[in-house]
């Protein structure tokens, strides 16, 4: 057995002698002044970066588009761009399939890119079968600084972006973004989700578009941006934000000059002009531009929530329109979410009311908002250090941006008079509320049950009329009052003679608080929810809630049961459903 061993060490010796002697006619080279990996070489035989060795003393030195497509060779190694970058070229590469990202889910980048303040043009990705779509797919514990994008032209599918897909505790210094991100879930003009990590002193002008969740700068945001500014067209499904669709995070010095759209008809969804969806922190901060969707709209957040939900010290102006819960501020504030020092313009939101009315927010008029009078009215900014005023603009941000958001000297054409009616039982009382965007000078309701002959005619001097005269309540009295189908019919008026009117069919339920859960998957029993929090652990129905549970929900995950109501299986209480729900009841189920 030793002599077996030590002949087998022998052999091992003479190969490492052999790897590491000179080979007769070769040019010895000098391996401390090599690069740590050598970079791919180009068509030409080049290679792609040809200086530096990817150190932070002496990183790698990028020069062209493919170079920037070598960092794929040395994922946590330093680089700097040395000029601009044309890249238009890469439109044509792989196919038409375009730049592939750099990193992978399971090989994030790791290192350093320095753009010195040198272009990038004409970055073109075409993958819409992809996840993590951007220059950078995945980057984790890396930072990213004093580069633009230009032109850019991306596609993809989740986590998309311009300059990074999913960043994990990354820094993003120093950068600016034009042109336009389209994918199908969480994407956004810079960065598609954040998870710890800083995005600050960073600039957008793009299109984003998207059936998920889209944002200007960030699409979810679970770190901290700061002084930052976004201007473009920003389309999103379940969630949309001028900053970011969805912010468990910090933001805080942001400006946006926009158009947010929020496309989908559901109730689980929130558009604003800053943030879409909020629980995290949101301070001196200001939205322009227009803000339009279904449900849950503002001017500023279209929907805060829990305790961590905060909107401070901020304003908007944006166009808001919206069907239900709308607002010039905020459109829905629930589970503890707070307001304070914060204001809306009711003549450019066209908005009279918003959530916290009159409680951490005010409704001021465009002479009260603009130039030296701001100083007065808007007392809770701080104008010694964050906020200044020039003549005839809104207030903006000190040190965030050279732009000014001047108030506009056309005349505007009058907003239309828009409408909304909601109905609920209160104590077994059906109670009609009819909201509009201005006072009314005349209004009628016809409420009808569809299963009954019972109905009722109601007129202005009926309602009684509340917040700022523009929220007309009504607590029926002749009407069959049981849970069932009806019908609704109202017309208005304004001082102006301006008529609309508004028809829908709604469903009156036994009781609001607790909303009809359809079955998943094969099971008999639809969920339920034991313990009251609004969220379904008893995913299958059979009242208890084990493994059993996650199982079903992880099988059933992207089903139309499920993703149709997905905010019954927020078990992580995020206004997002995903993979981190599953994993969160397992946490439950087994501790």
């Amino acid at each position: 057995m030793g002599h077996k061993f030590t002949h087998i060490a022998s052999i091992l010796l003479l190969c490492g002698l052999m790897a590491t002697a000179p080979i007769a006619g070769a040019t010895t080279v000098d391996h401390e002044e090599q690069p740590t990996k050598q970079p791919r070489l180009e068509s030409t035989g080049t290679l792609a970066i040809q200086s530096g060795n990817g150190t932070e003393v002496n990183p790698y030195v990028i020069t062209n588009a493919s170079g920037l497509a070598a960092i794929r060779d040395d994922l946590d190694a330093h680089y700097v761009l040395d000029s601009d970058i044309d890249a238009t070229e890469t439109a044509t590469w792989n196919n038409g399939s375009g730049f592939e990202p750099i990193g992978t889910f399971g090989t994030p980048f790791t290192g350093t890119i320095d753009g010195a303040n040198h272009t990038i043009e004409g970055l073109t990705i075409d993958r819409p079968s992809t996840s993590g779509v951007a220059l950078v797919g995945y980057a984790s514990e890396s930072s990213i600084t004093n580069l633009r994008l230009t032109d850019v032209s991306i596609t993809g599918d989740f986590t998309t972006a311009a300059l990074v897909g999913s960043a994990t505790n990354t820094l993003v210094r120093e950068v600016t973004v034009s042109g336009s991100v389209t994918g199908t879930g969480t994407v956004a003009g810079v960065v598609a989700s954040t998870d710890g990590g800083t995005v600050e002193h960073a600039r957008a002008a793009v299109t984003v578009e998207s059936p998920g969740s889209a944002g200007g700068l960030v699409g979810e945001n679970e770190g901290t941006i700061s002084d930052v500014v976004v201007t473009g067209t920003i389309t999103g499904g379940p969630y949309a934000g001028g900053i970011a669709a969805q912010n468990p995070g910090t933001i805080e010095r942001a400006a946006v000059n926009a158009t947010v759209v929020g496309t989908t008809d559901d109730t689980s969804v929130a558009t604003g002009g800053l943030v879409g969806y909020n629980s995290g922190n949101i301070t001196a901060t200001h939205a322009h531009g227009r803000v339009s969707g279904t449900n849950y709209v503002g001017g500023l957040v279209g929907s805060s929530n829990y305790e961590s939900g905060v909107v401070a010290n901020s304003y908007a102006t944006a166009n808001v329109t919206g069907e239900e819960t709308v607002g010039g501020l905020v459109g829905g504030l629930y589970y503890g979410s707070s307001v304070t020092g914060s204001y809306w313009n009711e003549q450019t939101t066209g908005q009279p009311t918003s959530a916290a009315a009159g409680n951490g927010s005010v409704g001021l008029s465009t002479a009260e908002m603009a130039g030296e009078a701001a100083t007065t009215n808007l007392t809770a900014l701080d104008f010694d250090e964050t906020w200044q005023v020039e003549s005839g603009a809104y207030p903006d941000l000190v040190g965030v941006a050279d732009d000014e958001y001047p108030v506009s000297t056309e005349t505007d054409e009058p907003t239309p008079l828009a409408l909304n009616a909601t109905t609920e039982l209160v104590d077994g009382d059906l109670v009609l509320t009819v909201t509009a965007n201005e006072s009314l000078d005349s209004l009628k309701a016809v409420l009808a049950s569809t299963e009954t002959v019972s109905q009722e005619t109601i007129t202005l001097d009926a309602f009684s009329q509340t917040q700022n005269g523009s929220t007309y309540v009504y607590t029926t009295r002749y009407i069959d009052t049981d849970a069932g189908e009806y019908t609704l019919d109202v017309s208005a008026s304004d001082d102006t003679g301006t008529q609309t009117t508004l028809n829908r069919s709604l469903t009156v339920g036994d009781d609001p608080t607790a909303p009809t859960v359809d079955p998943i998957g094969n099971f008999e029993s639809p969920p339920t929810d034991p313990d009251g929090d609004g969220v379904y652990e008893d995913v299958n129905g059979d009242g208890t809630v084990t493994v059993s549970d996650v199982q079903a929900l992880f099988t059933h995950r992207d089903s139309e049961a499920v993703t149709e109501q997905r905010e019954r299986f927020d078990v992580t209480g995020n206004g997002v459903f995903n993979i981190v729900d599953v994993q969160r009841l397992f946490y439950t189920t087994t501790t």
